[in-house]
């Protein structure tokens, strides 16, 4: 099951330890948080983290009921994000454990996305071999060759043909 909008806002209000059985969330508290988390996750969207989240239409366009979206692995850094957005509205004070974990689990979702985003490439040309580019081992070739960009082709046996030769 996904998590959706409400249970996030929860989830953040008993971070607070505003919700359960001696606080009862009103229906107005739960629309601001959920206000507030659709431009969380529209702040985070503009600083390049993208995580799936499913977007409001506006100030009244999320419902509780709406799935986030949400991978599993970035949902308790949006809800302790929320907790610390929504913790001076409440008047509230974070605990150090509540920081810390806010902290851990924004540097793990920061560190998902950077190395989502890592790019395979090619050494330039003229990039020098290194120490471990012996002269005898090899022509005696100190730096990088021209990265070749030729189409992979097959071979007859359908295999790769790395040599370039073709049918």
């Amino acid at each position: 099951m996904a998590w959706t909008k409400g249970d996030i806002v929860r989830k953040a209000f008993a971070e607070l330890a505003l919700a359960g059985w001696v606080y009862d969330l009103d229906p107005d508290e739960i629309a601001d948080a959920m206000g507030t988390l659709d431009l969380l996750m529209a702040e985070w969207h503009s600083q390049g983290l993208r995580i799936a989240y499913n977007m409001g239409n506006g100030p009244s366009g999320s419902d509780e009921s709406d799935d986030s979206g949400l991978p599993l692995v970035a949902v308790s850094a949006v809800y302790l994000a929320l907790a610390v957005r929504l913790s001076s509205g409440k008047g509230k004070a974070l605990t150090a454990a509540t920081m810390r974990a806010t902290k851990a689990a924004w540097d793990a979702l920061v560190s998902r996305q950077a190395s989502n985003d890592v790019r395979e490439q090619q050494y330039p040309s003229g990039l020098p071999r290194g120490a471990g580019s012996k002269p005898w081992r090899t022509v005696n070739r100190p730096y990088m060759p021209v990265p070749t960009t030729t189409p992979l082709l097959n071979d007859p046996d359908g295999g790769l043909d790395f040599a370039g030769q073709g049918d």
